[in-house]
C-alpha cells in the first residue's frame, strides 16, 4: 500500500533492528516476502539506502536464530536476497505460494530494458510490449522459479501456518 513495498532506507533500518532484536532474544524469524526490490534513484541515494541496506544484509547474515521464509506474492532482485529469500542466508525453510513470482526484476521492467528497440520498431509498440509481457509472464510461476530461486516447496496459503508451526517444533530450542 506504500510504494508497492519497496525497500527504502527507513524499511531497511527498521527491519535490521527487528532482526537484531529477535536474534538477541533467541526469537526465530518468519519472513513474509512481497516486495519489488530496493528503491532506486537520487532520493534513495540521498537517504543513505546503500548504508542501511548493507546493515540489513549484515543483520540477516550474522543472525543465529532459525529463519523461515514465505514468498507470498513477489520477490525481485537484491531485495529478495536481502530479505532472506531463497538460500541466501540458509533459512531452515523457504516456501512460496502458488501465485508467487521471483525474478531478477519485474517482467514489465525486463521487457522495457531488453526489448526497447524491438518495441520501438514495431508497428504498434504498445501491442508488442503487451505481447512480450504476456509471453514472459506465462513462463513465471512458483513451480518453475522454485528451483532457480532456492524455494524448498510451493505450498497453498491455507497450509502455510500449519507448516510453519510444524517446522518450528522441529527446530532446536524452539519447541
Amino acid at each position: 500500500m506504500v510504494r508497492a513495498g519497496v525497500l527504502d532506507s527507513a524499511a531497511c533500518e527498521k527491519t535490521a533492528r527487528f532482526v537484531s532484536l529477535c536474534d538477541a532474544y533467541g526469537i526465530p524469524l518468519v519472513v513474509l516476502i512481497d516486495l519489488p526490490g530496493f528503491g532506486v534513484g537520487s532520493e534513495a541515494e540521498r537517504s543513505g539506502l546503500a548504508r542501511r541496506s548493507g546493515k540489513l544484509i549484515y543483520e540477516f547474515g550474522v543472525a543465529t536464530v532459525p529463519r523461515m521464509t514465505v514468498v507470498v506474492r513477489k520477490g525481485y532482485g537484491g531485495g529478495y536476497a536481502a530479505m532472506s529469500g531463497g538460500r541466501t542466508y540458509h533459512p531452515e525453510l523457504c516456501v512460496a505460494w502458488p501465485h508467487a513470482e521471483t525474478a531478477v526484476m519485474p517482467v514489465e521492467t525486463a521487457v522495457q530494458v531488453a526489448y526497447r528497440r524491438e518495441m520501438a520498431a514495431a508497428p504498434d509498440p504498445e501491442a508488442r510490449r503487451a505481447e512480450l509481457i504476456a509471453k514472459f509472464k506465462a513462463q513465471l510461476d512458483a513451480f518453475r522459479n522454485a528451483e532457480a530461486f532456492g524455494v524448498d516447496a510451493v505450498v497453498a496459503p491455507n497450509e502455510t501456518r500449519s507448516l510453519l508451526a510444524c517446522m518450528r517444533r522441529t527446530l532446536p530450542g524452539t519447541g
